[in-house]
Parts: structure tokens; C-alpha cells; sequence
């Protein structure tokens, strides 16, 4: 049996987490497929004319023949080309809080903040956009799935590391 001093100590070093995913948890839709339609209409719209492979991407991915991962990569690369500018993220988050959240999701977040709990959002959703929401939500890290980047900080539809 600990002592109080002892118990004091643990307390002191221990941290109190809440860990959320993302989609369907926080949101109530997933959010690549919004994000990509999103930023696809903004920035180019002409990629709109791609959505057929985009669907035949998603069939190889429901028969096994790709991954999430690399779905994911070949979703990016037709909507929105090699690179993708960072500044439709935060319109895009601001969109999914409006639009997305599940009926007490803000309440139970406010209530954890609230209580001392670290808010770590973990999602295989991409970094760029999962981050830009997790900050709106006072989230205080993400954890989620990171693209490539360029110097000019735009985002390559790349995955570094697992999805």
C-alpha cells in the first residue's frame, strides 16, 4: 500500500488523457471523401472529371487488390494532383464543425478539457486537415496519418510511414 506521499508523487507524474478517433466518433461521416471534394471544387475543379476512377480505385480497395493506404494516396493524387495547397484545411475543418459533428461530442470534449484531461485526437485520417479540426476542438496533439511536404509547405498526396 502506497503511502500519501507516494500516492502524491504518482499523481504528480501521471497524466490524465482522453483519446478520441476521428471519424464517425467526433464526426458523423468520414472525411477524406468531404475533404477531397472540398478542396478538389476550390482549388482545381476540373478534376471533377476523375470521380470515375475514383470509384474504381475504391472497388480495387473493396476486393482486396490495394490497401487503405495506397486508396488513400491514389484518392489524393486524382482530386487533387501531385501537391495540395495547405490553406483549404482550415476552410475545410471550419465546414466539418459546422456541418459534421456527432450530437455530444462537443459536450463530452468540453467536459474532459474541463475535468484536466490531455485532449490527443489519434485518427488514420491525413495530418494536414485532422489537425486543422482537432485545433478547432481544443484538442491539444494529433496523431494521425502524414503526408510528404514540400519546402513551400504545400502537402504531396505521398504517405510517410503507416496510415
Amino acid at each position: 500500500m502506497l503511502d500519501q506521499q507516494a500516492r502524491s508523487a504518482i499523481r504528480g507524474i501521471m497524466h490524465k488523457l482522453a483519446i478520441y478517433d476521428m471519424d464517425k466518433t467526433i464526426t458523423q461521416r468520414a472525411t477524406l471523401m468531404p475533404f477531397l471534394f472540398y478542396a478538389c471544387v476550390r482549388t482545381k475543379p476540373w478534376r471533377l472529371v476523375l470521380l470515375p476512377l475514383v470509384a474504381l480505385a475504391s472497388a480495387a480497395y473493396g476486393i482486396k487488390l490495394i490497401d487503405r493506404a495506397r486508396l488513400k494516396e491514389i484518392n489524393l493524387r486524382l482530386m487533387l494532383g501531385r501537391k495540395m495547397p495547405l490553406h483549404v484545411a482550415g476552410g475545410f475543418a471550419r465546414s466539418t464543425l459546422a456541418q459534421n459533428v456527432c450530437a455530444g461530442a462537443r459536450t463530452q470534449i468540453a467536459a474532459d478539457k474541463a475535468a484536466g484531461y490531455q485532449l490527443v485526437m489519434a485518427t488514420a485520417s491525413c495530418r494536414f486537415y485532422a489537425a486543422e479540426i482537432a485545433a478547432l476542438l481544443g484538442f491539444d496533439a494529433t496523431i494521425a496519418t502524414e503526408n510528404a511536404a514540400l519546402s513551400d509547405g504545400s502537402v504531396l498526396y505521398k504517405i510517410t510511414g503507416e496510415n
